[in-house]
């Protein structure tokens, strides 16, 4: 398995709910103003760890793992693959999660990060 900076072409074959496509208007943006590793098994993208969101000198992490490959530590190895290009670039990581989405809180907390702050989170309901 091998970890590679994502491309345009892994941006359009990424799906999830947690995909680049979600927060960036195009690969062509999301290559020019955002950062991400891809964890390969082949030609699969088992895991990618990117920046979701980038502010000046922070970025919001947002990771993926294709169902197969969970449980493996890829999403370890790809996401602390971003932190350290972050930390090479004077960049301040940062992860934001529902704590009710309990894969993502204790990924992040075995990557080092400790939380911060709890703020609600707010969604549209359709009312029947």
């Amino acid at each position: 398995h091998s970890v590679t900076t994502m491309d345009e072409c892994i941006f359009e074959q990424l799906d999830g709910s947690v995909v680049p496509k979600n927060f960036w208007q195009n690969g062509k943006a999301f290559v020019q103003h955002g950062k991400g590793f891809s964890l390969m098994d082949n030609d699969i993208i088992a895991s990618t760890a990117f920046s979701s969101c980038i502010d000046e000198k922070v970025i919001e992490i947002g990771i993926e793992t294709h169902e197969q490959y969970r449980g493996k530590g890829y999403a370890v190895q790809v996401c602390q693959t971003l932190i350290d290009y972050c930390l090479d670039h004077q960049i301040l990581p940062v992860w934001a999660c529902r704590y009710e989405n309990q894969g993502s809180y204790r990924l992040a907390k075995k990557l080092g990060f400790l939380p911060s702050n709890y703020l609600p989170y707010y969604r549209l309901c359709k009312n029947d």
